[in-house]
């Protein structure tokens, strides 16, 4: 009779944490997964960036540490500091402004000239793509376009719109032809966030985003006709590949179908927000909207749809700490019956 008392209790108790579970999943979802981000991070050396540091000039040191059990260490990475330079920029004083142009000087600086070309190349192998040294990255090439705008718009010198122009003239050219390019159509091309000699079709979504609003960004300010065709030929495959990137709500990362994680489902959200903005095309806004709605859906619906790898290891960590928990007190409890049932005797 104890057996099935305790069984019975089992029962109970799995579907107790269960529900707790459930209802805590929605408070402890951003503490928990920092959480597990940090650990993955200091056990397993998985994170991507494994130290971050600004100098005193504004431009950042990046430590990639391990990546897929490969030592890549202190690098020179040209989107790093490009994004850092556009968050000095958006702070806008004198101190953060020299910090601006000192990441943009930078980027001009290391850009690695051929032809008409300039090419802000990676020196390092990438190992989650398997990547070899040096690759190209339109996303590089395209966010770039933001700076030198923004610095002509400071200082006036027109060298940073030269400089753009030659960014530019990399993405005229196929990835077959040294170019950052997948041109699936004459008028419909994917720039590709990592090009390299295999010409292997990656396609990172939020890398192509980013692309393009460099390049609307650019055109808008300096009415460039290459500028236009370039953002044009970009719409017009974006809105071609765009379908095979939802999952049920969810978004993909890439065209190999690895899921958005982190924080890339709601970097997706507001670049086609910003797209639809742009251009109305419906096409943008009914993804962003999709999108977002999966964002903001209960993380139940979410684990029975499309579940980020994240969500579920939230899921499992509440559940299994939970689990822990109510062992312990019903063991007390039992133990405490156990005591009391013998002095009664």
């Amino acid at each position: 009779m104890n057996y099935l008392r305790k069984f019975a209790v089992q029962i109970l108790l799995l579907e107790i944490v269960l529900l707790l579970t459930i209802i805590s999943s929605e408070i402890l979802y951003m503490p928990v997964s920092r959480l597990i981000r940090a650990v993955r991070h200091d056990i397993f050396r998985r994170s991507i960036v494994d130290e971050y540091i600004i100098g005193t000039d504004g431009v950042p040191s990046i430590d990639l540490g391990m990546i897929k059990s490969e030592y890549i260490g202190v690098q020179y990475v040209p989107v790093a500091v490009i994004q850092t330079g556009l968050q000095h920029y958006a702070e806008h004083d004198r101190a953060s402004i020299d910090k601006f142009l000192n990441c943009t000087d930078l980027i001009i600086e290391k850009a690695v000239r051929k032809d008409s070309m300039a090419i802000l190349s990676y020196t390092y192998g990438y190992p989650v793509y398997n990547m070899n040294s040096p690759w190209r990255c339109a996303m590089a090439q395209g966010q770039a376009l933001q700076l030198m705008t923004r610095a002509d718009e400071i200082t006036g010198n027109p060298r940073y719109l030269a400089f753009g122009d030659s960014l530019m003239n990399l993405m005229l050219l196929s990835i077959e032809q040294g170019g950052v390019t997948h041109k699936l159509t004459p008028s419909a091309w994917w720039y590709e966030e990592y090009a390299d000699d295999h010409n292997r079709q990656i396609m990172v979504l939020n890398g192509m985003m980013f692309t393009l609003l460099g390049l609307h960004e650019f055109y808008t300010y300096t009415g460039s006709r290459k500028a236009a065709l370039l953002f044009n030929n970009g719409i017009n495959a974006l809105l071609w590949q765009l379908p095979s990137y939802d999952r049920k709500g969810h978004s993909y990362y890439d065209i190999l179908h690895t899921p958005a994680g982190g924080d890339y489902q709601q970097i997706h959200v507001t670049q086609l927000r910003e797209l639809y903005e742009i251009t109305g095309y419906e096409e943008f806004n009914y993804y962003h909207l999709k999108w977002e709605k999966f964002q903001n859906s209960p993380h139940l619906i979410q684990l029975f749809s499309a579940p980020p790898k994240m969500l579920i290891g939230v899921y499992l960590f509440i559940f299994v700490c939970l689990l822990i928990l109510g062992e312990l007190v019903t063991l007390f409890f039992w133990s405490k019956k156990k005591i009391v049932n013998r002095e009664a005797n």
